[in-house]
């Protein structure tokens, strides 16, 4: 717990962080009103990732493997590639789909559709994050991690309040 476990609370707590930075950085640059509208998108790009829970399905699989090197390397490549092909037709799926739910359910969040669709390519690099993050658990590395998920954060407020000045609310989505 003294060596892992204070690097994988930290983390815990800094990817918290980094969820609720951004729309505190929406209400600063562009106010209230697009923090409502972020908030809508984000939300429904949650829902999304949440209907394919693939680091759920490798979290026993890869640390059980981590000391056969070459059953370690095809789990994650088949990880990855059947990963990123079931995020891609989710993908695909949610840009017809959600729209339409949208309009008949939900008409009034359909302001919010175009920065949905901004994100949803997103969903592409999510199978190989979620194997790296598992990987990085497997190997007790979670300083690593945690320094990892500090960069991003970093980036996160430079990038997201270049592009939100530059490109305003679709600058949110695009970071």
């Amino acid at each position: 717990v003294r060596h892992h476990g204070k690097w994988g609370l930290a983390s815990k707590y800094l990817a918290e962080a980094q969820r609720a930075v951004r729309p505190w950085l929406v209400e600063w640059f562009l106010g209230r009103g697009a923090v409502g509208l972020y908030s809508v998108a984000e939300g429904m790009y949650s829902h999304i990732t949440a209907f394919f829970p693939l680091a759920n399905i490798l979290a026993p699989l890869l640390p059980r493997e981590v000391h056969n090197r070459q059953r370690l390397q095809a789990v994650m490549r088949y990880g990855i590639k059947y990963g990123t092909l079931g995020f891609c037709v989710l993908a695909l799926v949610s840009w017809i789909a959600v729209p339409e739910l949208v309009r008949l359910l939900f008409p009034r969040y359909l302001p919010s559709l175009p920065l949905f669709m901004i994100m949803l390519p997103a969903l592409l690099t999510t199978a190989s994050a979620n194997i790296i993050n598992t990987l990085l658990y497997s190997y007790r590395e979670q300083r690593t991690l945690f320094l990892l998920i500090l960069m991003r954060l970093l980036f996160l407020v430079v990038a997201a309040s270049l592009l939100m000045r530059w490109l305003g609310l679709t600058g949110i989505a695009v970071e």
